[in-house]
Parts: C-alpha cells; structure tokens; sequence
C-alpha cells in the first residue's frame, strides 16, 4: 500500500551556522547542548544532532528535530501568510463555547462525521458569513 504525508504546516528555522542565537530561541535553550560546529536538541529518546545547513522543524505536538537541508527540500515548500485558510487564533476570537456546542450538535445530528476541528470550521464559516449578511 502507497500513503501521502498529511498536508500540516509546521514552523521551521534553517541553522547556517552564523545563526545560532536565532535558532536557539527556537528551539529554546533549555533544550539545546552547543558545540563549535554542530548542536544537540535533547530529546526523552536521546539527543539529536544539528549539523550547519540543517532545518530544525517543530512538529505537530511540540517536537523539535533535525531535518537534512535535501530531505527538507523534498517534503516541505514554503507557505505564505495569505495561503493559510485557517488560522485558530485569529477566527477562534469571539467564538464562545456555547456557539461551538450549538454547531457540533447540529453536525453530530446530522451524522456526517466530522472532527472537532471541523466543527469549528464550520462554525467560523457560519458566523463570519452571518456578518457579510448584516
């Protein structure tokens, strides 16, 4: 069987090794080791080099890790500001619980099986449409 990596976007900071304040801050200096030449992000399952050239990548639950600048290169292009849909913190302001219970027990009655997240899609798309309606 074939399997697509999931379209996520994450943050990401490229070490040239003339940036390592930067790329310290990224990652955060309780979790860095700096050496001359290279660095070590500590991980529970053992530490992780960083060579310059490297991309450091922050993955989807909080996780720092080294990625080869090729392999980067392959998986991941750049995403611009506008590209985003859907950015949680700026559609999630003004958005009670209340509203979103509302939705999600709408959808769930519907049985057409979406996920939370999509839930509050749906919501925000309602509400702001409900605004352009005004």
């Amino acid at each position: 069987m074939k399997y697509r990596k999931k379209p996520i976007v994450v943050d990401a900071i490229q070490w040239t090794g003339h940036n390592t304040k930067e790329a310290m801050e990224f990652v955060g200096t309780d979790n860095i080791i700096a050496y001359t030449t290279y660095f070590e992000i500590k991980r529970i399952e053992g530490n992780l080099k960083v060579s310059e050239m490297d991309w450091i990548v922050k993955g989807v639950k909080g996780e720092f890790y080294p990625c080869k600048p090729d392999i980067f290169k392959e998986t991941y292009e750049k995403v611009e500001d506008k590209e985003l849909k859907f950015n949680e913190d700026q559609y999630m302001k003004g958005v009670t619980k209340e509203d979103v219970k509302k939705v999600e027990n709408i959808l769930l009655n519907l049985n057409i099986g979406l996920s939370k997240k999509q839930v509050i899609q749906t919501e925000v798309l309602v509400r702001d449409l409900l605004k352009e309606c005004d």
